[in-house]
């Protein structure tokens, strides 16, 4: 089931659709990177602490794995995005009254 949505999903996106997501996030990231880069020519401590993140980030090994970690997450994050935006999404709302309630009667010993 969970496959079927997925394709769903991708025929309702047209592919203009997806290059423009594609390209926005990749010009995020690079602009964030290029932000981190500039970022550590600024005084103080904030300059310090945006050095400390670009060349950690960019260390040979964890350059790899921040950007395999950035990668799952961007790609959890269109998941539950598009999933929220199907029409299979439901969300409850609960009264103010009742949270009260149970509120009160959880404050009672």
């Amino acid at each position: 089931m969970c496959g079927h949505l997925g394709e769903e999903l991708l025929i309702s996106m047209s592919r203009t659709r997806q290059l423009i997501n594609a390209f926005l996030i990749i010009a995020a990231v690079i602009f964030g990177i290029i932000g981190l880069w500039a970022g550590r020519f600024l005084p103080g401590p904030l300059g310090s602490i945006c050095a400390q993140i670009f060349h950690i980030v960019t260390t040979p090994i964890i350059l790899e794995i921040s950007f395999g970690i950035l990668g799952i997450l961007i790609v959890l994050a269109l998941a539950h995005y598009h999933e929220k935006h199907a029409d299979e999404w439901v969300e409850m709302d609960v009264p103010d009254e009742i949270i009260s309630r149970e509120s009160k009667s959880e404050s009672e010993p």
